[in-house]
């Protein structure tokens, strides 16, 4: 029985440590619906992201907000842009995250 319940303990606290872990991002951690490659996008949408003075580079989050702890409570696209407009909605020069 004490075994038993050593072992749940450490199961438990060998858990809470790998969910609790930093997230590894240099730039904004963000949950988008959306995680496309930049030149998927439509000419509009280039536009309105030029205009917002993001850069075309490479990956484009869309409808996107702000993850706050562990990028796993998001249920859609984890990343981490380098560049964020209108208050993280959109990012751009994204890469994926690791859940």
């Amino acid at each position: 029985m004490q075994f038993k319940l050593a072992s749940a303990f450490i199961a438990m606290s060998l858990l809470a440590t790998t969910t609790a872990q930093p997230i590894q991002c240099s730039g904004v951690a963000l949950c988008c619906n959306i995680l496309t490659p930049i030149l998927e996008l439509a000419a509009p949408v280039t536009g309105l992201l030029t205009a917002l003075g993001l850069p075309l580079l490479d990956q484009v989050g869309l409808i996107c907000s702000n993850i706050v702890g562990n990028p796993a409570v998001c249920m859609e696209e984890a990343i981490c842009c380098a560049n964020i407009a209108l208050g993280g909605v959109v990012g751009s020069t994204c890469v994926p995250l690791p859940i």
